[in-house]
């Protein structure tokens, strides 16, 4: 009995020991699986099911080791056109670049590498590239691929070509050819088809979150090549506000290369020239000045003031005889700077007032932009059935407005006069609209609206219980040359709208 006793506990003993070693093996390798799990996610590779549970699928895309061309070097030239805007050429150039590097292990040349800037002197002074440069391009380069395309413009679309020929044998290895909207090719949409699409051929492979992220739309970097690319275009073709517009709206990694082009673009500081230089360097100088600062003022009277008003616009009764009737209109109406224009002119002015500091450029660079601008609005009354109503004073109705008031004056003299445009604190569009004063009638500051006086009651329709008000005109003038001038006029629900987006 003791025999059996004893064999029965060493059974047991054997068995318990047995299932220790067993599920330490167990958690050892469900450690090493998560560990490797783990390891993908860090590269971008989702391991996880809606349940939480790792599917076998995912887990063998984890430790797979996606190819993505390591020891290959691409170089991207810019696409040829026919009929598409330049700005395309550079915008799809460093976008097809910046993919390229952020999803493959490929050493990519962009634009500025200098062996390709070199090939690309050598073979085309127009910077136009086909297949058949392939080879040479690769030679110059010791790139194994190349990447070249063509853009043509059609009715309503842009047909786009797009290839990757391998230069020692010039085959093409990869090809895109899709028409897209222009709206595509802005944002960035077109060219990441593109891209795809090349990676295919290629055998570039991508994780789920990669392909999420190529075929991502409104990306903040896509956007931001194209605005680069637009204010190089613009900068070229010297109209410098709209660069520098564009310039602005560059964010990202290619925030510094469109900061640094706007400080050249503007910048005037002459070096080491001798004497018939330096007369020529002014010469050109003050004329690119000149034109810098009247386009900056054009750009100005069409885009700096915003003008909000309650709509509809109230009518208040306020005399009645027997025969006329009189009403006030309360035209509650804000106006403020539009920021981004200001942004635009403050860039602009900060350069001007460096450029003005200079010693050697006090002999030309004189003056500057400093203006005031004034609306005259004009409302209408109506009755029922539409009929304009007019009163015995027409100077009453007509609403005038002037922007030498506190607020607004105090943001153009800071802005544009002689003082340090960089001490000027650019705030955000809301706190322009909070910190706007309602408008007074400058001919009569206790009021913020027009009186319409002894409107004839028999000229108005029998359905009339309140006439209705509206604005019927807004004339905007640049106080200095007399120059016509815009407002943006919304009303308070849409600008409240327009807030609610940003």
């Amino acid at each position: 009995m003791r025999r059996v006793c004893r064999t029965g506990v060493a059974c047991l003993l054997a068995l318990l020991l047995f299932s220790c070693i067993s599920t330490g093996e167990t958690v050892e390798s469900s450690q090493q699986e998560q560990t490797a799990l783990d390891a993908g996610a860090d590269d971008g590779l989702v391991a996880t099911t809606r349940g939480g549970e790792s599917s076998s699928r995912t887990r063998e895309a984890a430790v797979e080791d996606l190819y993505k061309g390591a020891g290959l070097t691409v170089a991207v030239l810019p696409p040829e056109l026919n009929g598409g805007e330049e700005w395309m050429q550079q915008s799809f150039q460093d976008n097809i670049t910046s993919l390229l590097a952020r999803h493959t292990d490929m050493t990519v040349l962009d634009r500025k590498n200098e062996d390709l800037m070199i090939a690309q002197q050598e073979l085309s002074e127009s910077g136009l590239y086909s297949e058949e440069n392939a080879v040479e391009i690769g030679q110059m380069t010791n790139a194994q691929y190349v990447v070249v395309g063509s853009i043509r413009r059609l009715s309503t679309a842009y047909e786009c070509n797009f290839r990757v020929n391998e230069t020692a044998t010039n085959e093409i290895r990869a090809a895109s050819t899709g028409r897209h909207s222009l709206g595509d090719m802005e944002s960035g949409v077109a060219v990441r088809q593109i891209v795809q699409e090349l990676f295919g051929g290629l055998g570039i492979q991508l994780s789920e979150a990669e392909l999420a992220a190529l075929q991502k739309k409104n990306d903040l970097e896509s956007t931001s090549i194209t605005m680069l690319a637009k204010g190089a275009q613009a900068q070229a073709a010297e109209d410098y506000i709209q660069a520098v517009l564009y310039y602005n709206q560059v964010e990202g990694a290619f925030q510094q290369e469109a900061q640094d082009s706007t400080t050249r673009m503007l910048s005037a500081t002459p070096e080491n020239l001798t004497v018939r230089q330096r007369q020529q360097y002014y010469q050109t100088q003050q004329a690119k000045w000149k034109k810098i600062l009247e386009d900056l003022q054009t750009y100005l009277d069409e885009n700096l003031w915003i003008g909000v008003y309650h709509d509809p616009l109230v009518v208040k009764e306020t005399d009645v005889s027997m025969n006329s009737i009189s009403y006030e209109v309360p035209l509650v109406m804000k106006v403020f700077p539009n920021r981004q224009a200001v942004i635009v002119a403050k860039k602009v002015m900060e350069e001007w007032y460096k450029v003005k500091r200079e010693p050697d450029n006090k002999v030309w660079a004189q003056g500057g932009v400093i203006d005031n601008w004034s609306f005259d609005i004009t409302v209408g009354l109506f009755d029922a059935d539409g009929n304009q109503l007019n009163d015995d004073t027409s100077y009453d109705w007509q609403y005038y407005v002037s922007c030498y008031s506190r607020n607004l004056h105090r943001f153009d003299l800071r802005l544009f006069s002689s003082s340090n445009p960089a001490d000027y604190v650019i705030r955000s569009q809301k706190k322009y609209f909070d910190d706007a004063e309602y408008l007074v009638n400058s001919k009569n500051f206790s009021r913020t609206g027009v009186v319409f006086k002894n409107i004839k009651i028999q000229d108005m329709s029998e359905n009339t219980v309140l006439p209705t008000a509206r604005i019927l005109k807004i004339k905007g003038t640049n106080s200095s040359e007399k120059r016509t001038c815009k407002l943006t006029l919304y009303t308070m629900e849409e600008w409240e709208a327009l807030m609610a987006e940003q």
